[in-house]
């Protein structure tokens, strides 16, 4: 995951700076084509690939680190339990681990997450205004000299609930569309799989983005400027 991020990194940053777009303004109820491509040419022209396109990317392997270790291992603890329990385990079972695998990794890798968050959208802010982290242990360092430790776990709320909707999502519908699609009498081929998975990736991409665009906004906040938000 932490090899996947270095290529899937830019398309994150983007997708933070258009999640803060009129933030503080009720005139831009909707962005455009036009808006989203204007926020890609500043990220590459203008604030460039370090600073624009790649901005935060040793927080976002930090987080890959603690979310994707944390994840799979207690994925694997769970339901390693659930078998010395009840034997055979179910796909109600299955879902029930990953969903408290996920959002208990979410916790974990929350303070990564907030670090993550800021470096990438702090070009959006005035010069005056920026943080200017220069790596994630600078960024945990800054948070933890300045605004103490539960700082760091501002967001975990939607965060967890993000890490819920994602599980729950992405593992109903592609047993759904599997399960579709073997009816209608396709072969259980990777082709097969690799549609699924497209399948499922956009319905938690669909299902998730309210909670994303509440979790970047209540990260990203400053107290001083800008619009606070409680929770």
């Amino acid at each position: 995951e932490m090899f996947a991020v270095s290529f899937t990194h830019p398309a994150d940053v983007l997708k933070v700076r258009c999640q803060l777009m009129g933030e503080c303004s009720t005139g831009m109820a909707r962005l455009s084509m036009r808006d989203i491509v204007a926020v890609g040419r500043r990220l590459a022209l203008v604030e460039g690939v370090q600073r624009g396109l790649y901005s935060g990317i040793s927080a976002a392997w930090a987080r890959q680190a603690v979310f994707g270790t944390a994840r799979h291992g207690l994925y694997g603890v769970f339901e390693r339990d659930r078998k010395e329990k009840f034997g055979a385990v179910s796909l109600g079972m299955r879902l029930q681990c990953a969903v408290l695998a996920g959002s208990t990794a979410a916790l974990l890798a929350n303070p990564t997450d907030v670090i993550m968050i800021r470096m990438q959208a702090d070009g959006q802010w005035p010069l005056e205004q920026r943080r200017n982290y220069k790596h994630v242990v600078d960024g945990l360092s800054q948070v933890l000299r300045h605004e103490g430790p539960l700082a760091l776990y501002r967001g975990c709320g939607p965060t967890a609930m993000r890490a819920v909707l994602v599980t729950v999502s992405q593992i109903v519908t592609y047993e759904e569309a599997k399960a579709a699609a073997l009816n209608a009498g396709f072969a259980n081929s990777v082709g097969l799989h690799l549609c699924c998975a497209m399948t499922s990736a956009t319905a938690a991409c669909l299902t998730t983005q309210p909670v994303d665009v509440v979790k970047t906004r209540i990260m990203n906040m400053q107290k001083e400027h800008g619009v606070s938000y409680k929770g």
